[in-house]
């Protein structure tokens, strides 16, 4: 029989949410410096062209970064803990900024493809932060 604090004691978990567990300062210091590079590739699409208004421009600025943000992610943490399970699933998320940057080419940027490839992105970042609990299960 437990008594006094023991019968209270509450397992608290060591990282309050999986996003910041994966986004340590190795993997924030990559996702900086990669940033830039990324939006520089964006910016190198066929893309640029049409690039009138700002909120293109934010637009691209938010794909460099989530892409830059799903690069790092990539990247074994210091303390050797793994935070992503090594699933195909998960290690599919790396062809999505490639995806992006295709489906963006040859074309003006429109706000359907714009937010088809700010979505792709944010959902291969969610795989690769949150793991095999964003990727289907063979329910077969």
């Amino acid at each position: 029989m437990l008594q006094g604090s023991e019968a209270v004691r509450l397992r608290v978990p060591a990282s309050p949410s999986p996003w910041r567990a994966a986004l340590d300062r190795r993997r924030a210091i990559v996702a900086a410096a990669l940033s830039p590079i990324t939006v520089l590739l964006f910016l190198d699409a066929p893309v640029r062209s049409s690039l009138d208004r700002p909120v293109e421009w934010a637009v691209l600025g938010v794909l460099g970064v989530l892409s830059a943000l799903i690069a790092a992610t990539f990247v074994p943490r210091a303390d050797g803990l793994r935070t992503v399970a090594a699933t195909p699933c998960g290690a599919m998320a790396g062809i999505y900024p490639v995806v992006a940057l295709m489906s963006l080419g040859g074309q003006p940027m429109g706000a359907v493809m714009s937010l088809f490839t700010v979505l792709l992105l944010g959902y291969g970042l969610s795989q690769r932060v949150l793991g095999v609990g964003a990727c289907s299960t063979d329910v077969g």
